[in-house]
């Protein structure tokens, strides 16, 4: 997402959403992964086109701000501001996802995350993942090497 730039989270969103929509009006299908900043990014995209958007992806994305979890989301966005301002807004979007969209989003976390807690990793009523790893970037490693192809068997990718 180049999170550590000056682009306002509002600003990144439309920009998104605009590409997005040009891809649809000419007849593509729309997957979203999400990995790691980016999740929260990936799933408000998906709450604003959940009627056009096929299938969407969290790889250890933080969803939430999360109670009393370390790091705090304060403090993992101490530095990068929009990414803290989609956690909220995701917190917020999340309401509006059909619980029949719901279908569409599947969440994959390690055991254990050093980085983004994995208790804010998931989302109700989804398809919550789980993969026996230790550590952020392992389990990114994991999930976009070796478990890609049971993702993409998961969604007819």
């Amino acid at each position: 997402m180049g999170w550590k730039d000056d682009e306002k989270f509002g600003t990144r969103l439309a920009n998104l959403l605009k590409n997005i929509d040009k891809e649809i009006q000419v007849g593509r299908k729309v997957n979203l992964i999400g990995i790691s900043a980016g999740g929260s990014m990936a799933l408000n995209v998906f709450a604003e086109r959940q009627n056009t958007v096929n299938k969407v992806i969290n790889v250890c994305g933080r969803l939430r701000s999360g109670i009393q979890v370390r790091p705090s989301l304060e403090r993992a966005s101490r530095e990068i501001i929009s990414f803290r301002d989609s956690v909220l807004k995701f917190e917020q979007s999340k309401l509006r996802i059909d619980k029949n969209k719901r279908v569409k989003i599947i969440t994959i976390k390690g055991l254990y995350d050093e980085i983004v807690p994995v208790s804010t990793v998931i989302l109700e009523s989804t398809s919550n993942r789980r993969l026996i790893c230790i550590g952020h970037s392992l389990t990114i490693f994991i999930a976009l090497t070796f478990y890609l192809k049971n993702i993409f068997l998961m969604f007819d990718l």
